[in-house]
């Protein structure tokens, strides 16, 4: 995840290639090639590399809330000191790839995301508002280090959705688009069929699933 702001209300450009700002600003997402081969290959074995380091999941009965979490998702690890290792690891690789494709960024999270078999659905969601989103874009780069479909769990999009609904978004704030979340599901996603090493960089408001 990446933020970058000015503090006017002129909106500037995401991407540094004019075509794929266009396909961003129409969108909300754009796919890039990002990662080489080898890359790839080092961010998968640093995952496991790493993984002695983490503390475990902050699961539903240490938040208060209701629902479980079925997926490996390193941001919310209890232990912080692995959080800021996986942080330098993601970030020293994405940097260089970062600076040719966007303009002027900076992340503010990193995370490994892995899932099971047959679990670790995601559900329908809109990421938390980062900053004032009439004035600026915060974006997530979403880069899978498989090969990834909706065979096995890839990134699903609602072209167009962003900047429509919920301006203030958080993990306790109610979402406007709750009651009707089944529907697109079942309507609306493209799923992002992509290989590994590609990249899909989303505004965080675009509804994805």
């Amino acid at each position: 995840k990446l933020i970058s702001c000015l503090n006017n209300v002129t909106m500037r450009s995401v991407m540094r290639d004019e075509k794929l700002e266009t396909q961003f600003q129409k969108n909300g997402y754009v796919t890039i090639p990002f990662l080489t081969e080898k890359e790839v290959a080092d961010l998968k074995q640093g995952f496991f590399d790493l993984l002695p380091k983490s503390g475990g999941n902050i699961t539903a009965t240490d938040t208060g809330m209701s629902c479980d979490i079925t997926y490996d998702f390193t941001f919310i690890d209890k232990n912080p000191e692995f959080k800021q290792a996986v942080f330098n690891k993601i970030t020293s690789y994405f940097e260089p790839h970062v600076q040719k494709w966007l303009a002027d960024y900076r992340p503010i999270i990193a995370n490994y995301i892995r899932k099971n078999t047959d679990t670790g659905e995601v559900p329908l969601h809109q990421n938390w508002a980062f900053v004032d989103e009439r004035k600026c874009t915060s974006v997530s780069i979403w880069c899978p280090l498989v090969d990834s479909s909706p065979e096995n769990g890839t990134l699903q999009i609602v072209p167009g959705s962003h900047k429509r609904y919920g301006e203030v978004r958080g993990p306790m704030i109610p979402w406007e688009l709750e009651g009707i979340k089944h529907e697109i599901i079942d309507k609306y996603l493209v799923p992002m069929n992509i290989k590994a090493g590609q990249a899909v960089v989303l505004d965080d408001s675009v509804v994805h699933y």
